[in-house]
């Protein structure tokens, strides 16, 4: 069976969703898209 590839979007908490993913065994990481709800990109 082939892994199972997947991406997350999102802001802030994100990373954490990716690394929870990256944790999985049997899925890979294909893409994530982390972007700054503030415009000055403090958070």
């Amino acid at each position: 069976m082939s892994a199972l590839r997947t991406g997350t979007i999102g802001t802030g908490i994100a990373v954490n969703h990716a690394a929870a993913l990256r944790a999985i065994p049997g899925v890979g990481l294909v893409g994530a898209v982390l972007v700054s709800a503030d415009p000055e990109g403090a958070s």
